[in-house]
């Protein structure tokens, strides 16, 4: 689930071999005002849909008003099967479930990313062998590609921090993966921000900060999950925690706005 203010959340549920069932809901912290923004794949059966339609959470948006960014993808009934797998990106009132689409898919990008502002800017697309990634300014500029390379050394685009010029990659350093800054601008891969030895990094898109924009850390898989912190306040509130539950595993999940708040997830190292 995700907060999405401090009254409501939207949650998605798994069936019982954890697979997502496509549904989608929404809820205030109290248990009232619940939405059904999209209802599972066995609802739709059961209604006589042969429409399948696959809604995921994209960006939670929180306080704007109840609106959440999702891609949505359809299949079945007049959609050919292959559209299925290319997801257009919606704005998504969780109170009246009134959709607002702000990316269209053309048919060939697998992965959207938004700038800080919410900007839907980089896609993702892959033809046979060759993966590229494309741009655009803002939502009425055209798709302009960028990069293309083999899919199997190809760097992957992640995400933005304040620099609205500068995407977070993930690109080959030796042979792991490390995570550096790409110029959009001048279309060239930038400095390294952070390698490991031993693991590929990241793990998915760095971590940023609400409040300022500024990269705080990355994560990466090694024996088990681990995040390497660039901020100096954040390696603190790690170790603090660390010595504070020592023999535990203590994953930093989340914080306030004003970030004078932490979540984190202690559990035993081996699970």
């Amino acid at each position: 689930f995700n907060w999405i203010s401090n009254e409501r959340l939207v949650f998605q549920m798994k069936d019982r071999n954890n697979f997502p069932n496509g549904g989608l809901y929404a809820v205030d912290r109290d248990g009232s005002q619940h939405k059904v923004l999209n209802p599972s794949h066995k609802a739709n059966r059961e209604f006589g849909s042969r429409v399948f339609k696959a809604v995921a959470l994209f960006d939670p948006l929180t306080d704007e008003g109840g609106d959440i960014l999702v891609e949505v993808r359809k299949g079945g009934g007049r959609f050919r099967e292959e559209r299925a797998f290319y997801g257009n990106i919606v704005r998504l009132n969780t109170f009246t479930a009134k959709e607002k689409r702000v990316a269209y898919n053309r048919g060939d990008i697998l992965q959207f990313i938004a700038d800080r502002d919410k900007v839907v800017r980089i896609g993702m697309v892959q033809h046979d062998l060759t993966r590229s990634i494309i741009h655009r300014r803002n939502p009425e500029s055209d798709w302009e590609k960028i990069y293309s390379a083999d899919f199997r050394t190809a760097m992957e685009p992640l995400g933005f921090g304040t620099n609205p010029d500068i995407l977070y990659v993930a690109a080959l350093n030796g042979d792991k993966r490390a995570l550096f800054q790409y110029d959009l601008k001048a279309r060239k891969l930038g400095r390294m921000i952070f390698a490991h030895p031993t693991y590929d990094v990241p793990a998915g898109p760095p971590i940023v900060s609400d409040k300022t924009g500024k990269v705080l850390g990355v994560r990466y898989e090694a024996e088990r999950p681990q995040v390497y912190w660039f901020d100096k306040d954040y390696k603190n509130y790690q170790a603090m925690i660390d010595n504070a539950l020592p023999g535990m595993a203590n994953d930093i999940k989340n914080w306030s706005k004003k970030e004078d708040r932490i979540l984190f997830h202690s559990h035993s190292e081996k699970t």
